[in-house]
């Protein structure tokens, strides 16, 4: 679960996409694996992870 928003300007990265198969930003071209891991910038960091709790096995708590 990650936050899907580029931390380089905030454009919106597309899904299963990229050099690596995770995440790839079409504003500037920043490159995620599939964990949000940036493997090619200009994005200076990885997408983020919210706080998260499953609370049964089919409910998440975002937050």
């Amino acid at each position: 679960m990650m936050i899907g928003v580029c931390t380089h300007l905030g454009c919106v990265p597309l899904g299963e996409a990229g050099d690596f198969g995770g995440w790839f930003c079409p504003c500037h071209g920043s490159h995620y694996d599939t964990a949000g891991r940036i493997r090619k910038g200009p994005a200076p960091e990885n997408l983020a992870i919210p706080t998260f709790e499953f609370t049964s096995e089919t409910i998440v708590r975002i937050g």
